[in-house]
């Protein structure tokens, strides 16, 4: 699956992004995930598709907190893969059992200045 990620979809992601970028053009990235899953007629239980799926709405809608649908692909498209918070996970016990992010337990005195 790593491979299907970095020889194929990064690519097709970056290359998507300077086609647009040199055309003056733009798109919402869930379109280029679109064209990506159409390009390879992958059908919805593939494994391929589930995991491209899962890996760029963590990163994407996670280091740009916004659905795909509202991210410029000319803007962000080549930055897939390079999420600043998507790296490694850090987790933390959480009082009453289980772990919860690193990240949710630092900032959580914090959420009511949130907006």
């Amino acid at each position: 699956l790593e491979v299907e990620w970095e020889e194929y979809f990064i690519p097709f992601s970056e290359n998507t992004t300077d086609f647009l970028r040199t055309n003056n053009l733009d798109q919402s990235y869930q379109d280029v995930l679109d064209s990506y899953i159409d390009y390879w007629d992958l059908p919805r239980n593939n494994q391929i598709r589930q995991f491209i799926n899962a890996m760029v709405q963590t990163q994407m809608s996670l280091e740009y907190v916004a659905p795909l649908n509202d991210l410029s692909t000319a803007a962000v498209g080549d930055q897939v893969n390079r999420c600043i918070f998507c790296g490694s996970n850090h987790y933390m016990a959480v009082p009453g059992g289980g772990f919860d992010k690193l990240i949710a337990g630092v900032s959580d005195p914090y959420q009511d200045r949130v907006k």
